[in-house]
């Protein structure tokens, strides 16, 4: 590789990512065949992964000392995260790689959520696939996101997480409980607290329906279409269930 650098594994960041055992079958039978990309740190810093991080972890676990390189001088945090999603897209979807490149551009740029444009912009990624990663940003604790930008949650469980209380999130990293089934037992615990008993619901008097459907009535005539049909229905609904608690 004449166009690439020779780098000792030691003087590159640290990564939290498991070794990937196809890959390393792969590296093992044909050597590197794909440089990963740095950024060059100050003169003592370990140089930054751009691209690469899996491919890392895999080569460390070998106990090989050499991994081949682009270096990039004088890259911002936010370009960094730029070029992972830059060559995150040229590959099948890494939802880790892409959950921490945006959340460097969204950390950087102070942007809110509804600033779906500009990010889409920004990374060059769909803006459904944005979207879905902004929602988690705010939904997330700090913990659960950084463990979904590690990879060490999958996307269905991050989505499943993001249901719950960002303290109850933590809750349940510090429990050390967080694999799918752990996170479907706290969903269902929080769905039994939210359960309000049947024999507890009042059921409105009549003169209480024919305020309740004749604001819904007033609502809907505000509105056209389907949208006005629907509430109607449910204000005529209303009332003729009054008129029965009544007779």
């Amino acid at each position: 590789m004449p166009n690439f650098k020779a780098v000792d594994l030691s003087l590159i960041e640290d990564v939290d990512i498991k070794p990937d055992n196809d890959l390393r079958r792969s590296l093992e039978r044909h050597g590197q065949q794909v440089p990963i990309i740095l950024a060059q740190g100050e003169s003592d810093a370990p140089y930054t992964i751009i691209d690469g991080k899996r491919r890392v972890a895999t080569m460390r676990a070998m106990r090989l000392q050499i991994i081949y390189a682009e270096v990039r001088a004088d890259v911002t945090a936010v370009e960094v995260a730029q070029t992972t999603l830059a060559t995150n897209l040229a590959r099948s979807r890494n939802v880790a790689a892409e959950a921490s490149a945006l959340r460097t551009i969204l950390d950087a740029n102070r942007m809110a959520a509804a600033d779906l444009d500009t990010l889409c912009n920004e990374t060059g990624l769909r803006k459904v696939l944005v979207r879905e990663l902004v929602d988690l940003y705010f939904a997330l604790s700090d913990r659960s996101y950084m463990a979904l930008a590690v990879g060490s949650i999958p996307l269905s469980t991050a989505k499943k997480l993001a249901r719950l209380t960002k303290e109850r999130q933590d809750e349940l990293f510090a429990n050390g409980t967080t694999t799918g089934k752990d996170v479907d037992a706290a969903l269902r615990e929080m769905h039994a607290e939210q359960l309000i008993a049947i024999d507890d619901i009042q059921v409105p008097t009549l003169d209480e329906s024919n305020y309740i459907s004749g604001a819904v009535e007033s609502f809907a005539m505000r509105l056209s279409g389907e949208d006005r049909k629907v509430l109607l229905l449910a204000a005529e609904i209303i009332r003729r269930r009054g008129s029965a608690v009544a007779a």
